[in-house]
């Protein structure tokens, strides 16, 4: 499936969820049983696939320090690379796509003097879904918008 079909695909999907006001299910130990033609949709990080080649990386295990840590780091870059945007400094990237380069540069907690080192592992999967996240975004609008010129549903 292309980037831009799965994108659709996500977007119909999610139409579907909130029109038939669907609930998600939730798992104690992050396994369900079910059939294999099953087809598993896992909102926080956007995958789509059928149960029997469904493979999730699993974040359970990612340390809530670090993560909180880069997302504070985040917001703060974010808040001036648009700070930056507004007043007019030429941007060669998109302010996200900036604060997401900042993050992937930092090994300790920038807060703190000498600050703690982060998790690496967490820290990887945070990039990971947070550009994802980027992209998701970014699809979602460009189909938008084409819908908007282009009268398509």
């Amino acid at each position: 499936m292309s980037p831009k079909e799965r994108t659709k695909a996500i977007l119909e999907l999610e139409d579907h969820i909130q029109s038939q006001a669907l609930k998600p299910f939730n798992s104690e130990d992050g396994y369900v049983e079910v059939e294999e033609d099953t087809l598993v949709y896992v909102v926080d990080t956007g995958e789509i696939d059928y149960a029997t080649g469904f493979k999730i990386e699993e974040n359970q295990s990612m340390d809530q320090r670090t993560e909180r840590v880069l997302d504070g780091f985040y917001n703060d870059c974010l808040s001036f690379w648009n700070k930056e945007k507004e007043h007019g400094t030429v941007l060669s990237k998109s302010p996200e796509q900036l604060a997401i380069k900042d993050v992937s540069l930092i090994k300790h907690d920038p807060s703190v003097p000498n600050g703690d080192l982060l998790d690496e592992s967490t820290k990887q999967v945070w990039l990971k879904e947070k550009r994802n996240q980027l992209l998701d975004n970014k699809s979602k609008a460009q189909i938008a918008d084409m819908e908007c010129r282009y009268g398509t549903s």
